[in-house]
């Protein structure tokens, strides 16, 4: 996995610093990060990757993504807690009051057809009264032993909904290599969530704008709000501000124990991981 967009890790750094701490990891079929808190809160590692891809549009499999994470050395080391977010795989909101946990796998029947082969599990998310249901390969479930898996859609969405702005509408979008995660919200309630994978710019600009035009917002003045790996230079950025006159990147908190060497990358490339 020779695609490394950030790597920074605390000196002879072993089983005793993390022991007591706390370890955060989201992982994509084209991606991942993680964070690695001791017990102070003090960053012991912080790290974004790639996967390297042979062809455009080519994902890695899942049990790829697997066996490459496991020979991670700081993956293998104690913390006192564990929690490895998935970003892939299948998702859907459910209202609380319609939501049955028997009914799981059901709830995708109609637009997946085979879903004999995936996980599933679901997570309430009380601040909006729904729950997040998601189906994943359950290789990924592995990459962390006794560690708690969950959706990375479930902490975006509350993060979202965090940033948002009372009395008007708030539209976000987070990107991960390609794929992105879009959320409309009215006065601070949630109106809309979905996730999907593009290829090129245009794909994405015609999906967010896509979200504009269906809850009727006017491109000049609401502005689209974003985390993730979109990058001031790039090409997806530069064909979304061609159309929407304000994109506003996301500024997480940091801690006071950052280290200094992640000015590398701008805040908003650790957003998710941060609401993990």
């Amino acid at each position: 996995m020779d695609n490394c967009i950030f790597h920074f890790q605390a000196p002879r750094l072993n089983a005793a610093h993390t022991a007591t701490g706390r370890l955060r990891l989201i992982v994509s079929t084209d991606s991942f990060s993680l964070l690695a808190l001791g017990r102070g809160g003090e960053v012991l590692s912080l790290q974004m990757w790639e996967y390297p891809t042979s062809l455009p549009g080519r994902h890695w499999a899942e049990s790829e993504i697997a066996s490459q994470l496991s020979e991670l050395e700081l993956l293998q080391m104690p913390f006192q807690e564990k929690t490895c977010a998935v970003a892939s795989g299948l998702t859907t909101l459910i209202p609380s009051k319609l939501f049955r946990h028997e009914e799981t796998a059901g709830y995708f029947r109609l637009l997946h057809t085979n879903t004999s082969h995936l996980q599933f599990g679901y997570e309430p998310i009380r601040e909006y009264d729904c729950h997040l249901v998601w189906a994943i390969d359950p290789h990924l479930t592995g990459i962390i032993p006794q560690g708690t898996i969950r959706h990375q859609a479930s902490g975006l969405i509350r993060a979202f909904g965090a940033a948002s702005v009372t009395d008007e509408r708030s539209v976000f979008l987070n990107m991960r290599g390609k794929l992105a995660q879009l959320a409309v919200f009215d006065n601070r309630n949630l109106q809309f969530y979905n996730t999907f994978n593009f290829l090129k710019p245009n794909d994405l600009l015609y999906f967010t704008l896509l979200i504009y035009d269906q809850f009727r917002l006017d491109t000049r003045r609401t502005p689209l709000n974003v985390s993730g790996s979109l990058n001031p230079g790039s090409e997806e950025y530069r064909i979304l501000y061609n159309y929407i006159d304000q994109i506003k990147f996301i500024q997480p908190v940091l801690t006071e124990t950052w280290p200094a060497e992640a000015a590398e990358l701008p805040p908003h490339y650790w957003f998710d991981l941060l609401c993990t």
